[in-house]
């Protein structure tokens, strides 16, 4: 999983059914803690980077990952969301330049927003 990494999410039918089948095993109450450490290990390393490539509408994604991530402890999960940030769109072109195409619409929304509140 961790070749995959972000690319993961260029196949949204692969990346849908894996968040599936992690989600599922965080469901069980009679789980494996190994199978549990490992699923966290791919949500925080793999699949929250996947999600800021996928492209199109991908709310399934979005929901599915965030069933999971609901389920883990907010220390846990911020960590996750700051490595994302720190070492996730450093380290990958591809993330990196989803954050570059990204820009823009984020500022045209937050002036749109902006002007809403007025």
């Amino acid at each position: 999983m961790k070749l995959l990494g972000a690319h993961l999410g260029l196949n949204s039918v692969v990346f849908d059914r894996l968040l599936k089948v992690v989600n599922h095993y965080m469901l069980l109450k009679n789980t494996n803690s190994e199978i549990k450490a490992i699923a966290l290990e791919m949500t925080g390393s793999c699949f929250l980077s996947a999600l800021t490539v996928s492209k199109g509408d991908n709310r399934s994604l979005e929901n599915e990952l965030w069933s999971i991530l609901k389920r883990i402890e907010f220390n846990r999960r911020y960590e996750f969301y700051t490595n994302l940030m720190n070492q996730g769109y450093l380290s990958n072109l591809t993330q990196l330049r989803r954050l570059i195409e990204l820009q823009p619409k984020v500022v045209k929304w937050s002036k749109s927003l902006g002007n809403d509140m007025k």
